[in-house]
């Protein structure tokens, strides 16, 4: 299916939903903190946020976390009005702040009168620690049913998971609330539970009219971590989690150049700054399009073949800075195309792995000379597929999934060795 197509059969889903809301799926969290949703914090061996949604403004929302002693600590909520297209609601938000790290806690939300039941989150071990994540992109959907079943899959297959991310595209339009509410609601089980790490895609900025448009319902549904910028908060931001600083960034160039300025230059700077000031013994980046132009027209090069807009932009800044890993998404298939230093195949420099889907949409994608490792792409074989990292401090384990639970591809980064052991 190519993206124009994709594109029209998404409208014609959208006016289906928006024509028939009884389609639209509902959470089935409790009815008083619809969509509660854990989110990353720049600290979270420290801290947590919780966020959930309504349509009126609750009354004193708080948020109550029970130590392991037994002791419970209580934390005011903000609660902010938001409109996306023709439609209206509350973003209630609420930060756990002064936890240990590794600790297993316990949590309820309280409003008007109503409170949840206690559930568990537990924070991010220190940088000596060792954790298991799961990645996921391109969640977008016309039945985010296929969404919901997949990430179940891959926590049965990973249960020591305790974060995820979604490297983009978390929805097919990013202007539709009820395409982010069919989101969250199949996501129930998870969302609760675990951390989530969002990453802004291409379709986060399209509004209804499928025209490029500022990304507001990404925007307004996720208060993410600080990056000290006065025109661009939450388009990238960056955390630590274990021995892993992640580095998120923002590569809709195309898409948000009508109505930003400054973007990418500031991007840069913040990138050095920001890699420079890490402590930690991994530096891994998460962005939406890949370094690699893999057949789509690039402007910064006038080409649909070699490296992309985003690679133009990135690629010599993770060369100088040392990233170690460069995951991606945006084509929807897996590609493994090891390190790669000054533009070529090496044997140190960024590792740069893209993966996926996760929802219901697969490309055709032609195959690059930088290829490692490829999916095949016939509609038979071109799997929904995700990442499991398992890292430490002396190791980084990659492991490529498909929904059947087979392995796809493995690799294990090493800091004490030049190349990694495949």
């Amino acid at each position: 299916m190519t993206r124009r197509s994709f594109l029209s059969r998404a409208f014609w889903g959208t006016l289906a939903l928006s024509a028939f809301p009884f389609l639209r799926p509902h959470t089935s969290a409790a009815p008083a903190f619809p969509y509660l949703c854990q989110l990353i914090t720049k600290d979270p061996a420290r801290s947590r946020r919780f966020l959930w949604q309504t349509d009126s403004p609750p009354a004193k929302p708080l948020l109550d976390v029970k130590a392991p002693d037994g002791q419970v600590q209580s934390f005011s909520a903000s609660v902010t009005g938001n409109m996306l297209g023709d439609a209206g609601f509350y973003l209630i938000c609420a930060d756990a702040t002064g936890l240990a790290p590794a600790t297993s806690y316990e949590y309820r939300l309280r409003a008007g009168g109503n409170a949840s039941t206690w559930l568990p989150f537990r924070t991010a071990p220190p940088e000596d620690g060792d954790f298991t994540a799961l990645l996921f992109d391109d969640s977008q959907c016309v039945d985010y049913a296929v969404w919901g079943n997949f990430l179940q899959k891959a926590r049965s297959a990973y249960p020591e998971a305790e974060l995820y991310t979604i490297v983009g595209d978390l929805v097919d339009n990013g202007a539709a609330l009820f395409q982010w509410q069919a989101f969250f609601a199949a996501m129930t089980g998870t969302r609760e539970y675990l951390p989530l790490a969002p990453v802004m895609g291409n379709h986060e900025c399209y509004g209804m009219d499928w025209k490029n448009s500022l990304p507001a319902g990404y925007l307004s549904l996720f208060p993410l971590p600080d990056n000290d910028s006065p025109n661009f908060r939450g388009y990238y931001y960056s955390f630590d989690y274990g021995p892993c600083h992640f580095i998120v960034l923002n590569t809709q160039f195309l898409e948000l150049t009508d109505f930003t300025h400054g973007l990418r230059a500031e991007q840069l700077l913040w990138l050095k700054h920001d890699v420079e000031a890490s402590t930690r013994p991994w530096n891994i980046v998460l962005m939406h399009k890949d370094i690699l132009a893999y057949g789509e027209y690039q402007a910064s090069t006038q080409s649909s073949e070699g490296f992309s807009d985003a690679g133009s932009v990135f690629r010599n800044a993770f060369d100088a800075l040392g990233i170690d890993l460069v995951l991606t998404g945006h084509m929807h298939t897996y590609r493994n195309r090891g390190h790669i230093y000054a533009g070529k195949p090496a044997e140190h420099g960024p590792y740069y792995i893209m993966f996926g889907p996760s929802g219901d949409q697969r490309y055709s994608v032609p195959s690059d000379p930088l290829d490692l490792v490829s999916m095949a792409q016939s509609d038979a074989t071109n799997f929904r597929n995700y990442l499991a990292l398992q890292a430490n401090k002396k190791t980084l384990s990659i492991t490529c999934r498909d929904e059947r639970g087979a392995t796809i591809d493995s690799v294990t980064l090493t800091k004490d060795a030049a190349k990694e052991s495949l």
